[in-house]
């Protein structure tokens, strides 16, 4: 690849941290081009030499033998240098390389050279990378190894960055889906010491000689490859991946924001009405108040009516309430209905904003030359219209480390009540509208479209155990549980950050671009 694509920093809101590594020298040997369905494992591969799953009477040994670590999915950590292991998971523990036959790699920023310290170097690999011009495309192809290929996703429009993380990870016995909030480069991955991620994995082992996964196949399953085909994977290659059992990602939704504008059918699968979507078919919806934290690297010009979108995609809708109160007032910004005004209240206690402070920042171990992909903009906080009261420090469990973890916990508040559900996102997705999308009315055709800026994909983990008898006490009319709840979801998924977050007060968060 040439020099200038080993860090793909396009998007304007963002800046490469100081602390990482050196621009590599770039990858000198040209491409060559097969056809990418040659990218597909071959029935000849070492995978037709494998005993099949269905030989063994207890599938569970079977797994296990095939090498098969998290056949129901897992979060994870990741590690990071200098710090206690424990719920964390290395890059090379990640991409198991020693039998890996295929890398299919989505990143925002990457760093070439140390992906390929990574692999074997006759490992096939296809990166999804941001590129907007047909010279942008080439200069990232050229120099680049005969076993690397490329597709980028579309960013025609009003489309601002290709940001989703996605590795799509063939081997022998299994394929492994991982949805990191990392981008491909040493200091996401804790080499540094300075900055931790957090990542979901599963395995789905493969399936016996000549089958292939048909119609019955799950939600997780039927977004995944609509994700893939929408960044413009080869079809081949997504066929492929029907050689593996996708039956156990029943309790999970693989879900996605695809650059652009959508109306109809496609506009109810991606997005933030994609998430109502998928909650919906998890049967996790509810009208029951819910406990909604949120951890980002970033933060956009948020308003109340961005945050009440998202709220009420958590609950299972498909973004209809929300645009119905915010298009249906006489004036903007005044009627508010009583249904609109209660939600308002709901907000104050129960939506929590993690990010960290300029303090933080200032004391944590890569200082503030560390932190610049962690975004957040004074002009945008400073705004009267911003949900300042909804902001919490943010301070990783880990001394010192800062956080580029994307996550939002969701629980609902009557956590005794019989039926309670508690779920997690993991994903690339920050808290932005350019992340979520907006609905609007297209001014033409008059109808319905959800805008999205950004690629994104993340993963809800659902089947939580629900936390009852742990009930709320309230006090001074503010639940001083605040996130008591969240500790709970430790049994399952980590919870990076010190909880309860402390109120902002008189400081400031985190901007990148006044360091």
């Amino acid at each position: 690849m040439a020099q200038h694509a080993s860090t793909l920093e396009t998007d304007a809101s963002k800046r490469k941290a100081s602390s990482s590594p050196p621009h590599p020298s770039g990858l000198s040997t040209r491409i060559v081009k097969p056809k990418l369905s040659e990218l597909a494992p071959s029935p000849t591969s070492a995978a037709s030499k494998t005993l099949p799953i269905h030989l063994f009477k207890d599938q569970e040994r079977a797994l296990q033998y095939l090498g098969v670590q998290f056949p129901d999915g897992v979060v994870k950590k990741t590690w990071v240098y200098d710090c206690h292991r424990q719920d964390d998971i290395k890059i090379e523990e990640v991409l198991q390389k020693d039998d890996l036959e295929l890398a299919v790699l989505s990143s925002f920023q990457i760093d070439p050279d140390w992906v390929a310290s990574k692999l074997h170097p006759t490992t096939k690999v296809v990166f999804v990378l941001q590129a907007r011009t047909e010279i942008e495309k080439e200069n990232i192809r050229s120099g680049a190894p005969g076993n690397y290929r490329f597709c980028f996703p579309a960013m025609e429009g009003n489309v601002n960055c290709m940001h989703s993380k996605l590795q799509l990870l063939s081997h022998p016995t299994h394929l492994r889906v991982v949805v990191p909030s990392a981008n491909l480069v040493s200091y996401d991955w804790g080499e540094t010491g300075t900055m931790e991620n957090v990542c979901f994995l599963i395995d789905l082992p493969r399936l016996p000689e000549g089958e292939m996964e048909g119609g019955g196949l799950t939600e997780f399953g039927k977004e995944l490859f609509h994700f893939a085909q929408a960044m413009g994977l080869d079809e081949k290659l997504i066929n492929s991946l029907r050689r593996f059992d996708f039956s156990r990602t029943s309790h999970l939704a693989f879900v996605h924001s695809i650059g652009g504008s959508h109306s109809g059918r496609e506009m109810e699968r991606t997005g933030y009405c994609g998430l109502g979507r998928a909650v919906r078919n998890l049967a996790l919806h509810t009208e029951e108040t819910l406990d909604i934290d949120v951890v980002a690297a970033s933060i956009g010009n948020l308003n109340e009516s961005f945050i009440k979108s998202l709220y009420l995609a958590a609950q299972g809708d498909n973004g209809m309430k929300e645009y119905g109160w915010r298009t249906s007032r006489p004036a903007k910004g005044k009627g508010e209905t009583p249904a609109e005004h209660k939600l308002s209240d709901i907000l104050k206690d129960c939506f929590r904003i993690y990010f960290p402070t300029r303090e933080t920042v200032a004391n944590s171990k890569g200082g503030l030359s560390g932190a610049g992909t962690i975004c957040f903009q004074s002009k945008w906080y400073d705004l009267d219209t911003f949900p300042k009261h909804l902001m919490r420090e943010c301070q990783s469990r880990r001394r010192a480390v800062l956080m580029h973890n994307k996550m939002i916990f969701v629980q609902p508040r009557d956590v005794g009540r019989e039926g309670g559900k508690p779920w997690v996102y993991v994903g690339s997705a920050n808290l932005s509208e350019s992340a979520w999308g907006r609905l609007v009315k297209d001014k033409s055709t008059k109808e319905l479209k959800l805008n999205c800026r950004n690629w994104e994909c993340g993963v809800i983990v659902s089947g939580l155990a629900a936390t009852s008898g742990r009930a709320f006490t309230k006090q001074s009319g503010i639940y001083q549980q605040a996130l008591a709840g969240v500790e709970l979801f430790g049994e399952h998924v980590p919870v990076p950050m010190v909880v309860p977050g402390e109120e902002y007060g008189t400081r400031r968060p985190w901007f990148y671009n006044e360091a």
